[in-house]
């Protein structure tokens, strides 16, 4: 059981973790795996050896796990953090997107493969710059999502939701990436989608269909999105709003007016989020 004020884990001895300990847990929650960088960048502290210091502590509480490789100190491959099974556990009446699965999946991170931590940084880079930009922006990962049966899936890797005045915005968000067959990655994924909007699904959310945000790992991969999505489109008798973006464009994005978006309409033009609502 856990008590917050300061927070106490029930393990074999009682140990206290405090509400900024508690938000740590919750951000290493949220991505899966992360760096003392991400850490860093999340929460804005200045120091790194701090970070690793208050990442050392909540180790040591058996509430989250290091992956590291010595081995790989010289090439600079940064130590991997995760919440454990009983971190999770310890924090479910707090986060309640935690399901049984995700705890039974965390069994397993601490021997996750490098691909798996690869797309997790990628999520991570993705949705810090829209953090950045738009501060009232909600960000959702696919965790978060996981125990609404209203999202499809597989599930889309962010969620985001953007209110301005009255209106809220909503997207979906798919991370492409350049695989060595991401023809068929592409085509599984707009297939996948295109039947999950024409079941109508989503009406159960009470929301309009959010607009879809493709973001591309190459050039290549965002011409044949765009031309898988228009074609699936042309056949469909719904309309999805898509939009898409490199990769590089949007980790670097830096301000809300940089136009970094394309419409399937107007694939020539770039335009900026705001402006796709």
């Amino acid at each position: 059981m856990v008590r917050w004020g300061k927070l106490q884990c029930s393990m074999k001895s009682t140990v206290f973790i405090n509400q900024s300990q508690l938000k740590l847990l919750q951000f290493i929650t949220k991505y899966r795996f992360v760096t003392a960088r991400q850490v860093q960048q999340n929460f804005g502290f200045k120091s790194r050896t701090s970070v690793n210091n208050k990442l050392k502590r909540l180790v040591a509480t058996g509430l989250i796990g290091m992956q590291y490789d010595k081995s790989k100190k010289l090439s600079g491959v940064p130590a991997i953090y995760y919440a454990t099974p009983q971190g999770l556990r310890e924090v479910t009446s707090h986060l309640p997107y935690i399901t049984e699965a995700i705890i039974r999946a965390a069994y397993s991170d601490a021997d996750a493969s490098g691909t798996l931590i690869e797309k997790s940084a990628e999520i991570f880079n993705i949705a810090q710059p829209l953090r950045n930009q738009y501060p009232d922006m909600t960000v959702l990962t696919a965790r978060q999502i996981g125990d609404l049966s209203y999202f499809p899936r597989p599930l889309p890797d962010l969620y985001l939701a953007h209110k301005r005045s009255d209106t809220t915005h909503r997207y979906f968000v798919y991370n492409l990436r350049d695989t060595k067959r991401y023809d068929i990655a592409v085509r599984s994924t707009i297939t996948k989608l295109m039947s999950y909007r024409e079941s109508e699904t989503y009406a159960e959310s009470g929301n309009e269909f959010p607009a879809i945000l493709l973001v591309c790992h190459s050039a290549a991969i965002e011409r044949l999105a765009q031309r898988v999505m228009q074609s699936a489109l042309n056949k469909s008798y719904e309309s999805i709003p898509v939009y898409t973006t490199s990769y590089q464009a949007l980790v670097q994005l830096e301000d809300t007016n940089q136009p970094i978006w394309s419409s399937l309409n107007d694939p020539d033009t770039l335009i900026t989020l705001t402006e796709t609502e």
